[in-house]
């Protein structure tokens, strides 16, 4: 049964099929995880570009509460140099 799908496999590559072949297979965890992932960060993108340029001082405020909930941590505790 391996050697079959890796046959399969091998013969979708080959003859350049495989995204049409992954299109019609049912989605997995990881695919759902990855478009609700790509959803967020473009609607996260869409908010503040709208909110950078702050048009009243409530915008500028949601601004900087937006960039605070996308930063990433700092490498260690206390650390005030470096961001990951």
């Amino acid at each position: 049964m391996a050697h079959a799908v890796t046959m399969i496999a091998a013969l979708c590559a080959k003859q350049g099929i495989s995204e049409r072949v992954r299109d019609v297979l049912p989605e997995t965890a990881v695919t759902r995880e990855a478009k609700t992932n790509a959803k967020i960060v473009a609607l996260l993108k869409a908010v503040l570009g709208e909110l950078k340029h702050c048009r009243n001082e409530q915008q500028c405020i949601q601004f900087l509460v937006g960039l605070a909930l996308v930063m990433p941590p700092r490498m260690e505790a206390g650390d005030s140099k470096d961001w990951i």
